[in-house]
């Protein structure tokens, strides 16, 4: 590992708006102000924000595999030398290009959304959560349509306007719905995530709970 990168360990959290005008993306960084180059007025023009400064009502997610914002990378020493760090790159908020770009960042890959899909074979369960955000998932379309009510699931033919789908997020570690299981006639076991608001309907229909929802 090369010295710049040596004893700098990812702690510091930081947000940015990634979908709608309230959901934000939290993910650990290294303080990337102690790079050269790299100051407090670029993590204004990259929308990084301090927990403590997320905006009250902010929908939050840890770690999600979609949606995801952009990225972009600052040089910041042309032909580093072995010791010497040439770039840095990052995170950077929904909408912030015009900020980011005047501050001397290249923009990298784009924003990611959850997608929905809907198949004869999976399809994208959906639970809700009690702060409004939508919790995708995968799921076996025929035990979609045979559990659903049961369990509360959104279909994602439901899921038609913008609001809905900032609010969709997929594979996070937080939030995180619930998960009840349930010993099917003839055999075997249904494990899989419920939507909050249910959590009464489950119970009633057999399922038995085993973990309740963890938000941020």
């Amino acid at each position: 590992m090369p010295s710049y990168l040596s004893n700098k360990p990812r702690d510091q959290f930081t947000y940015v708006l990634v979908a709608g005008n309230n959901v934000y993306y939290g993910f650990k960084t290294k303080s990337i102000t102690q790079v050269t180059g790299v100051t407090a007025d670029d993590l204004v023009a990259l929308g990084h924000l301090d927990p403590t400064a997320v905006p009250q009502g902010g929908l939050r997610m840890l770690r999600a595999q979609a949606p995801k914002p952009p990225r972009a990378k600052k040089t910041v020493k042309r032909n580093p030398s072995v010791s010497e760090q040439g770039s840095v790159s990052t995170f950077y908020g929904l909408g912030r290009e015009t900020q980011v770009t005047a501050a001397g960042w290249d923009l990298l890959n784009g924003a990611r959304a959850a997608s929905l899909t809907a198949n004869a074979r999976t399809i994208s369960a959906i639970a809700r959560l009690s702060n409004g955000m939508y919790y995708v998932f995968p799921l076996n379309t025929e035990v979609f349509n045979a559990y659903a009510s049961q369990l509360g699931l959104v279909s994602p033919a439901t899921i038609n306007t913008a609001t809905e789908e900032a609010k969709l997020v997929r594979g996070a570690s937080r939030p995180r719905p619930g998960r009840a299981i349930k010993e099917l006639n003839g055999g075997g076991t249904l494990n899989t995530f419920f939507s909050t608001d249910a959590f009464e309907t489950v119970r009633q229909n057999g399922f038995k709970v085993i973990s309740k929802e963890q938000l941020i």
